[in-house]
């Protein structure tokens, strides 16, 4: 396989979406890496870490992460801030980011260090998780993602999109509706380049990751057919089964 020379960086690669995509990538045949901050957690929880290389790093200490880029031809930034949830005892809901982990330090400021890293070891193409909702801030569904521990999680993330775009590297941008942990490869996938033509709809972690490989098996090619710098929505069609594979559907872009 032409994907055994090609080089590629999984980071957050111990979030439920980065485990998949890290699986999908070396059941492809790439030589795959992942960024964590935990690599006991990493090799515990990936069950393909023998052929896996972990990086420990913290992407909001840029000197901490410059080495696992280093030789890779495509990253896949799969960070992202994690909101946490309480419930009082009136059963009213809060919702809070840990000190130093609001969506400013992460979805930027840590998405800027990553696309710097990249830039520094002239990686090729960069393919960024983001999220869809960015394109229409006074959407209800924006403005409660945005409301959420006071984060402005889609703000920051617009911001980091807006970073790369300006970076001169290659880049695919993906934003997939709210993340579900169904079964993937059930459901027909829709993508669009219309943003938030869709919003409020879902997706399953299991079929962004395998986009997400998709995408890096296509772009990193020898004759790609995925048009250059694009940005697209990503959602499950919840009424129709699939019928398409992820190729078919990536060539309506």
């Amino acid at each position: 396989k032409q994907t055994s020379m090609v080089r590629v960086l999984v980071t957050g690669a111990t979030g439920r979406t980065g485990k998949e995509t890290c699986k999908g990538l070396q059941k492809e045949g790439f030589e795959t890496f992942g960024l964590v901050r935990s690599l006991d957690k990493a090799k515990k929880e990936i069950n393909a870490s023998d052929s896996i290389t972990f990086f420990a790093g913290d992407i909001r200490e840029p000197n901490s992460i410059k080495e696992s880029f280093q030789g890779i031809d495509c990253v896949v930034i799969l960070t992202s801030s994690l909101v946490q949830m309480k419930v009082s005892e009136t059963g009213e809901r809060s919702f809070s980011f840990e000190e130093g982990s609001y969506p400013e330090q992460v979805d930027y400021h840590g998405q800027v260090n990553q696309i710097d890293a990249a830039k520094a070891a002239n990686v090729k193409h960069i393919v960024l998780v983001s999220s869809m909702g960015i394109s229409s801030e006074n959407h209800p569904s924006a403005i409660r993602l945005n409301a959420m521990g006071n984060g402005n999680v889609l703000v920051w993330k617009a911001k980091a999109e807006e970073y790369l775009r300006q970076s001169g590297i290659p880049y695919t941008i993906i934003r997939p509706g709210g993340l579900n942990n169904d079964e993937g490869g059930k459901k027909e996938l829709i993508v669009s380049q219309q943003l938030d033509s869709r919003l409020g709809g879902v997706v399953s972690r299991s079929d962004v990751a395998d986009v997400v490989v998709e995408v890096v098996k296509n772009v990193t090619s020898s004759s790609p057919s995925l048009p250059k710098n694009i940005t697209f929505d990503l959602v499950s069609d919840k009424d129709q089964d699939k019928a398409s594979s992820v190729s078919e559907i990536l060539a309506s872009l």
